[in-house]
């Protein structure tokens, strides 16, 4: 499996010399507020204040709306109640931004800032919705983790200590909190008299965090060049080689066995117990370190913002599946090869859209794309079965006699 890359433009660039200098100047800022509106468009900000939308239809971004001059962002995160199909969010979706002097927004689908709260007394590092939708948490550089309701209520205090946290990460329950001080990393619970889980984690500064939803396990970024995989009460299960560089990001992808971990100018695809898959280097041009990775819901592309201002869409390819004597690998984004390695027949199976998801088993292929589910013969590979309407499978199971996609 490897991992393929693209550098995405920052702003749409007009043919006058204002416009070129603008955007010369917005792409020194680093980026490290990124996240995914749907399946197909990315929302990020830096220090320029300006709020742009990343079409992956349209290859381009566009602004849709400003920030106070006083407002420096330091993470974003999206809550989208309307789902997270091609189609984008309803109404009801709401993007969460923090800034370095201790507030936070809460702005509607249209971009317009719905509250405005001073919830820290300093820098905000980690602003985040809950899983289950029901609100969101900030930690800040004043050693402070509160919870808030999605209207932008203080529910409750959660931590409070005079060590800055760097980084924190809702549990996929929404039950518990993890989160960086320097080299540990601990776990409060939220249940009551609940004890705080703490352990020693890097020899540097703990850098980044994510906690699979998948294998309810967390993945740690130090200083130290190292990431690291721990359980959910402490207990390490891989330390990685030390890299060349701090790793500074990291993310679990949230429907595959993914890991993707950035440190400067590399991304490396892990499996999610720890071992690597493949690495993109960056060295013309270079893009600095990998502030932030935001996977997309249906797990098949991951936004990347770095140190450089730079907007980087990756997905993954050559994934094979192997089922008696059929070999299916995908070789781009919208095609899949197909083997029968019994006679030696090679088909490479265009679509016209991205594909989410594919499964292989009993003579059959069974392909979704964001809005159709192709279904493959071995005997009739020309001529599928194809059913308009679908969107968003995320599990597809091919049996002897019938196949599901949910």
């Amino acid at each position: 499996m490897k991992l393929k890359t693209r550098i995405c433009k920052r702003s749409s660039l007009k043919n006058t010399e204002t416009a070129q200098e603008r955007s010369k100047e917005s792409s020194s800022y680093p980026l490290s507020c990124v996240d995914w509106s749907s399946n197909e468009e990315i929302y990020f900000v830096s220090d320029d204040h300006q709020i742009y939308k990343w079409s992956d239809v349209s290859r381009d971004s566009v602004e849709v709306a400003k920030l106070p001059d006083d407002f420096i962002p330091t993470d974003l995160d999206w809550l989208l109640l309307g789902g997270r199909s091609s189609g984008g969010g309803k109404g009801s979706d709401t993007l969460l931004i923090s800034s370095n002097d201790g507030r936070f927004v809460i702005l509607n689908k249209s971009a317009r800032v719905e509250r405005s709260i001073s919830a820290h007394t300093a820098a905000i590092s980690s602003a985040r919705w809950s899983p289950d939708g029901a609100g969101l948490l900030t930690a800040a550089e004043d050693g402070v983790v509160k919870i808030w309701s999605r209207s932008g209520m203080l529910r409750s205090t959660v931590i409070q200590s005079d060590e800055a946290i760097r980084c924190a990460r809702w549990a996929p329950s929404s039950t518990a909190i993890a989160f960086s001080q320097g080299g540990h990393i601990s776990i409060k619970p939220l249940a009551a008299n609940s004890k705080l889980i703490r352990w020693r984690a890097h020899d540097g500064l703990v850098l980044s965090l994510s906690w699979s939803s998948q294998s309810n396990i967390i993945a740690s970024g130090g200083e130290d060049f190292r990431f690291k995989i721990w359980d959910a009460q402490g207990a390490n299960l891989f330390n990685s080689a030390a890299e060349e560089y701090a790793i500074t990001s990291v993310a679990f992808n949230p429907e595959k066995d993914y890991l993707l971990v950035g440190t400067f100018n590399m991304l490396k695809l892990c499996h999610s117990t720890g071992w690597s898959y493949s690495s993109a280097r960056f060295t013309a041009p270079s893009v600095g370190s990998f502030h932030t990775l935001a996977w997309s819901s249906d797990g098949t592309q991951v936004a990347c913002g770095t140190s450089t201002g730079q907007l980087i869409v990756s997905y993954a390819v050559e994934q094979q599946l192997i089922s008696r004597n059929l070999k299916a690998t995908s070789t781009s984004r919208k095609s899949i090869a197909l083997q029968d390695m019994a006679n030696g027949t090679n088909d490479v199976l265009d679509f016209p859209q991205r594909v989410i998801n594919f499964a292989l088993g009993y003579g059959h292929l069974v392909v979704a794309t964001t809005h159709q589910l192709h279904i493959y013969n071995e005997k009739y590979v020309n001529t599928p079965i194809i059913i308009d309407g679908r969107n968003d499978v995320r599990i597809i199971e091919v049996g002897k006699k019938v196949s599901v996609a949910n």
